[in-house]
Order: structure tokens, then C-alpha cells, then sequence
């Protein structure tokens, strides 16, 4: 199980509101940030075009990939 919850709350009129409550015992506060940013690039992606196949999209901004590979190269 990946996630223990995810809560979206639609205010009407306001911001929408996207929750992701993660078992601490197997998830850090940033593998839950690296989660719920994949899900907004995904939210953006199917967003932007709809008719998206649902394989096309990237996971990860190309900057947060080249973020990745500089830090693991040192």
C-alpha cells in the first residue's frame, strides 16, 4: 500500500486542497513530498491535455531530473 489516504477537498470558490498521509514506518516527509509532487506533475500533465495517453506523461519535471543527477554524481 502506498498510501494510507489521500484526501482532496474541493473548496468551492477557494483553493482546492490535496492531502497525503503516509505510513511513517515505511516513508520519509520527503518520499512523501517526492510522492505528492509526481501526483501534481500528473495532475498538471492530464490537466494541460486531457486526452493524454495515460503513459506519455513524464513522473518528473526534467528539472527535478537533472536536480537528481547532479546530486548523484557529487
Amino acid at each position: 500500500m502506498l498510501f494510507r489516504s489521500i484526501d482532496i477537498v474541493d473548496n468551492v470558490g477557494g483553493n482546492p486542497l490535496i492531502a497525503f498521509s503516509v505510513q511513517e514506518g515505511l516513508y520519509t516527509s520527503s518520499d512523501a513530498e517526492i510522492l505528492s509532487t509526481t501526483f501534481i506533475n500528473l495532475l498538471e500533465a492530464f490537466s494541460e491535455n486531457p486526452g493524454l495517453d495515460v503513459k506519455r506523461p513524464a513522473l518528473y519535471k526534467e528539472q527535478e531530473v537533472q536536480k537528481a543527477i547532479t546530486l548523484g554524481q557529487g
